[in-house]
This record gives structure tokens, C-alpha cells and sequence, in this order.
């Protein structure tokens, strides 16, 4: 069984990721291969904090315990925080994504409007 520092490292390492992955999703043209990532970054994290709960709650020292139950609820607030990035970097994307559409429709438009005026 892998000890509690362990978990620790590894989530703040998934973390990390996750932070790069939702960077860069704001600016995607093509969002799926990286909200895919996300969700497995996203579920590897939760797994990860069950089970680090385990190694927790497991601790003799109520002291240990607590320092433990401690850096795991900031973990839980890093997840939720990055969670919300998702959402504001898929929101942004699908804005830049729109106004992209919007001027190759102009620019389309610009294009007949130029030809047929001739």
C-alpha cells in the first residue's frame, strides 16, 4: 500500500497537469482530445483522494490524522478549484470558436457580396 506522502505527491503532480491541461483547453481549436484528458486527470485525482482518505483515517495519532485530513481538504479545494477553470477555459473556447464562425462567415459573405457587385 502506498503511504500517505506518496498520494500526496502524486495529486499534487495530477494537479499540476490538470492546471497545464485546462490552460491550454481555453485556447484548443479542437477540445475533445484534452477535456478527455481532463476527465481522466479529473478521475485520477478523485481516486487518488479516496484513497489517501484511507491512509488517514487509518493513523493511530489523532495528530498525524488531522495534519493528513488537512492537506487532503486543500487537495479537495485544488480539485474544485481547477474544476471551475474547466468550466470558465470550455466556456472561452466555445466563445473563440464562435467569433472564428462568425468572421469566416463574414469573410464568406464579404467574398459574394465583392463577386456579384463586380
Amino acid at each position: 500500500m502506498a503511504t500517505f506522502q506518496q498520494h500526496h505527491d502524486s495529486l499534487t503532480r495530477l494537479e499540476t497537469a490538470l492546471d497545464q491541461k485546462v490552460s491550454e483547453l481555453s485556447t484548443a481549436i479542437n477540445q475533445k482530445e484534452i477535456r478527455a484528458e481532463i476527465k481522466d486527470l479529473t478521475s485520477s485525482i478523485q481516486g487518488l483522494l479516496e484513497r489517501a482518505r484511507v491512509v488517514a483515517e487509518e493513523q493511530e495519532s489523532e495528530g498525524e490524522k488531522g495534519v493528513m485530513l488537512d492537506k487532503l481538504a486543500r487537495h479537495e479545494k485544488e480539485l474544485d478549484r481547477l474544476k471551475g477553470g474547466v468550466r470558465k477555459a470550455t466556456l472561452q473556447a466555445q466563445e473563440a470558436a464562435q467569433k472564428r464562425s462568425a468572421q469566416e462567415r463574414s469573410e464568406l459573405l464579404e467574398g459574394v457580396t465583392g463577386q456579384s457587385v463586380r
